[in-house]
């Protein structure tokens, strides 16, 4: 009698594991269903969004060395920061441009070094983000670009034609004049973060003391697009010694390099291990059998 009601109790089980799987995989379709029916447009715009970049880093020069194994050109390892521009990015780079100020020493001959262009495109993007007042109304920055072109004139050009024309009737020195110090440096950052190409790194300031390194790799979560790399500066040890020589000399070649140097020196490059070597012997023009 025990046996016969143990044996009834297994269908039993059974039944419930097999509902319980039914019920399991009746979510996951619901759920796929939910997924690619209603919010299948959305995961279609993300997946367009996304793009996959290359970003070119440049590897330090190779070493130079003469025919005793002497170094004749070297690297001198430095520090660089770096800027990454990525599309859209307008208010983040105008805000970290500030924040490096008081990271980066701005030489007055930077300042100077800033085009006309540069200013007025500064002055325009910080007109476009002045907050507005209590009462909605326009800041002072706002206000006098909007007054820069008529809304009669407005109403026969195009955006970019507005642009051009506010441009033309604004003068940078004014503007350059009419920023603090601090504002001024901030505009040199700027340009120079503007200067480089989308998803590469640029070089914003080189030579950085260990000091100043230090800082900044403190604050590089807060400044997206940051980033210290190794840097390097060509050494010419022998330059005096060796008056003749000239990069221009060499001309490149696919896998070995051959050139030649003044007073007939043959100069041989292995691209592959990124080494030069300079040999004395007078085979001008020939491939050097490896």
């Amino acid at each position: 009698m025990a046996e016969h009601k143990r044996k009834n109790h297994i269908p039993f089980r059974l039944n419930i594991l097999f509902v319980g799987v039914f019920i399991l995989f009746s979510i996951l379709i619901l759920r796929l269903g939910y997924i690619q029916i209603v919010q299948g447009d959305s995961y279609e715009r993300m997946l367009t969004n996304e793009e996959e970049q290359t970003a070119n880093v440049e590897a330090p020069r190779g070493i130079m060395y003469d025919r005793n194994n002497y170094v004749l050109v070297d690297n001198d390892l430095q520090l660089a920061l770096t800027y990454t521009n990525t599309p859209n990015n307008d208010r983040e780079r105008y805000e970290i441009a500030h924040d490096l100020v008081e990271f980066l020493e701005i030489e007055e001959d930077d300042i100077e070094s800033v085009n006309p262009r540069e200013w007025k495109d500064y002055f325009l993007y910080t007109a476009s983000i002045e907050p507005t007042g209590d009462d909605d109304e326009a800041g002072p920055l706002r206000d006098y670009v909007a007054n820069i072109v008529s809304d009669d004139e407005a109403s026969e050009l195009e955006d970019d034609e507005i642009y051009q024309l506010q441009l033309d009737r604004l003068d940078d020195e004014e503007i350059m004049n009419s920023y603090s110090e601090s504002e001024q440096q901030a505009v040199v950052i700027w340009a120079e973060m503007l200067s480089g190409y989308n998803h590469s790194p640029n070089r914003i300031a080189t030579g950085l003391g260990e000091e100043d390194a230090h800082r900044l790799a403190e604050m590089l979560h807060h400044m997206p697009g940051t980033d210290l790399m190794r840097d390097a500066e060509r050494i010419y040890l022998m330059a005096n010694s060796s008056p003749n020589f000239s990069a221009a000399s060499v001309p490149f070649r696919r896998n070995l390099l051959v050139g030649m140097l003044g007073g007939g020196t043959n100069v041989v490059i292995k691209s592959a291990f990124r080494i030069l070597r300079i040999n004395t012997r007078k085979c001008f023009g020939a491939r050097r059998q490896s």
